[in-house]
């Protein structure tokens, strides 16, 4: 189980590159793809208790934006595409 968590992890931090990030994502969709159902459930489940969203963090940036009296159509933007330098766009955000 906490190696599944760690390849999770792994997949989510996107360490390593696009590309490896994309092949670790493969790998636990192969991982998922071979497990029954009641494992696709547990798998699910863990993905869903462990790696979900930081409500409260959503909720503080939120009452931030409201405070500021922005919205998202009219917060300043990048230069580019994307919030940080990316190969896919060619971006140096």
């Amino acid at each position: 189980m906490e190696a599944l968590k760690d390849q999770m992890r792994d997949c989510l931090e996107a360490r390593g590159g696009e590309v490896s990030a994309r092949a670790r994502a493969a790998n636990l969709g192969r991982i998922y793809l071979s497990l029954n159902a009641k494992g696709r459930k547990r798998f699910l489940q863990i993905l869903a208790r462990e790696f979900d969203i930081d409500h409260q963090a959503v909720n503080k940036a939120v009452t931030a934006l409201q405070k500021a009296g922005t919205t998202m159509t009219s917060a300043p933007r990048p230069s580019g595409r994307c919030a940080k330098p990316c190969i896919r766009h060619g971006c140096d955000c």
